[in-house]
């Protein structure tokens, strides 16, 4: 019987976590925003959610992001193979978003203003 109940609450207990995390895996964007409030100090978290904003159109928000994720990549904690690899990413995607942003406004298209 012990085993019974035991497994039954396990089993509750699971279900509720996994309520818990639903909207957090609902799609790319939301996971990546969570890892960026769960881990606010990792500048690669930082860097993979502008990424995500860019693939969603968000090209301000995606520029903010890449600058504080380089910024934040020379703080002294961040180790330095991260340090370069989130330094050198984040100058090509806010290139990248400078190239679309041009590219966007060369045709006309509005609310594209990073």
């Amino acid at each position: 019987m012990t085993r019974a109940w035991m497994a039954g609450g396990l089993a509750l207990w699971w279900g509720w976590q996994t309520a818990q995390y639903v909207p957090v895996w609902n799609t790319p964007l939301s996971l990546a925003m969570h890892v960026v409030q769960v881990a606010p100090s990792k500048p690669r978290a930082l860097l993979n959610y502008g990424t995500m904003l860019v693939v969603h159109g968000q090209l301000s928000n995606a520029r903010t992001a890449f600058m504080r994720a380089h910024a934040m990549a020379q703080a002294p904690h961040v180790p330095p193979y991260d340090r370069t690899a989130v330094t050198e990413s984040a100058t090509e995607n806010l290139r990248a978003v400078a190239v679309l942003v041009a590219s966007a406004r060369a045709r006309g298209w509005t609310g594209v203003y990073p």
